[in-house]
């Protein structure tokens, strides 16, 4: 992304010089919306900036916090929808999603409604490293956003309440996956809120250039095992670490 920065200077003698413009080039931009006071507000961005500049940016951090009243400012989904819209360079997106709503369903069901909306007409073809955490999404707006990318290096997703399936949405980016140098999934559940663990077993790292990784889902409504595949890169190899929550995250990649 480039942009202008105006400075001023003065001579040998403390005399004021005249104003220069500096062209700047930016590569990565962090938002915030919510309660925190650091960061730049999603909302407002158009008065700083025309959404077209954002055509250069490589990488997005993108930060929403769900307000105690439970209503986000008018221009929240707008804002962040013009900025995606344009990134179509875009490599590396993350987007964390803090839920702080006393009304634990009804706040899942407002950020599923405002990421489902985001997802609806933004298109990220060069997007490779994804990591995506606190969401609450649809299995169409999850499949979208993988769907609409060549290929996927990196992929965390970590605490998402999935309003669907994951093994569908796996199922449909199968391909995307081949090129997998790094995999972290931890505290994913479904619409019926079903945990899904690692499966504790010595053949989910077989020797070959490609395995099967499993994930069963647990708890009183079990049913089939979820499989996808990925390609096993010289080094690398997957593991399963204890969860803050008690749970296991599954992680494939580097140590």
């Amino acid at each position: 992304m480039e942009t202008y920065m105006e400075s001023s200077s003065v001579d040998d003698r403390g005399r004021g010089s005249c104003v220069t413009r500096q062209r700047v080039r930016l590569r990565c931009l962090s938002c915030f919306e919510g309660l925190g006071r650091y960061g730049l507000p999603v909302e407002g961005l158009a008065s700083l900036f025309d959404t077209e500049v954002f055509s250069g940016l490589r990488e997005l951090r993108l930060k929403l916090s769900e307000p105690l009243n439970g209503q986000f400012s008018h221009g929240t989904r707008e804002e962040a929808c013009g900025i995606l819209r344009n990134c179509t360079e875009l490599q590396k997106l993350d987007n964390t999603w803090y839920t702080v709503s006393g009304h634990e369903r009804a706040a899942l069901t407002r950020t599923r409604r405002i990421f489902n909306e985001m997802m609806q007409d933004v298109s990220l073809p060069q997007l490779n490293r994804i990591e995506l955490s606190g969401l609450a999404v649809s299995e169409s707006a999850l499949t979208t956003l993988f769907s609409g990318c060549v290929r996927i290096k990196c992929m965390r997703l970590n605490h998402i309440h999935l309003d669907g399936c994951f093994r569908n949405v796996f199922e449909c980016i199968a391909t995307k996956l081949e090129d997998l140098d790094e995999l972290t999934l931890g505290d994913l559940f479904e619409h019926k809120r079903i945990e899904f663990v690692a499966l504790k077993s010595p053949s989910q790292c077989p020797s070959g250039d490609t395995f099967v990784t499993s994930i069963t889902r647990f708890g009183r409504d079990a049913r089939n095992l979820v499989a996808y595949r990925v390609r096993l890169a010289k080094g690398k190899a997957c593991s399963v670490h204890p969860h803050a929550t008690g749970g296991d995250r599954l992680v494939y990649g580097p140590p």
